[in-house]
């Protein structure tokens, strides 16, 4: 038996992994996030929401949308530790 897991969600933890293990500070552009993750801009429109349904990303909403429904997306605090008990340990910085 397979099953299948929804692909808005599987999105959503690449997108998630690859912010964390890029930048943990800054807000990360649809843009950046494009060339991070090599997902196309519905694909990364619907993770993020559903990351911002989980609760791990705030956005900027974008007034003008041309690609992205936001400007920018930062993790939250439950976004690093979502990433750290379900995709990979954070290591400290030293």
């Amino acid at each position: 038996m397979v099953i299948l897991m929804d692909p808005n969600y599987e999105n959503a933890m690449i997108v998630l992994k690859k912010m964390v293990e890029r930048s943990r500070v800054r807000a990360t552009t649809g843009d950046a996030i494009r060339v991070i993750t090599n997902l196309e801009s519905d694909e990364i429109n619907d993770a993020v929401y559903c990351l911002e349904k989980m609760k791990l990303v705030k956005t900027l909403r974008a007034i003008n949308k041309v690609f992205f429904n936001f400007l920018d997306v930062t993790i939250l605090p439950e976004g690093f530790k979502y990433y750290d008990e379900h995709l990979g340990k954070i290591e400290s910085i030293k």
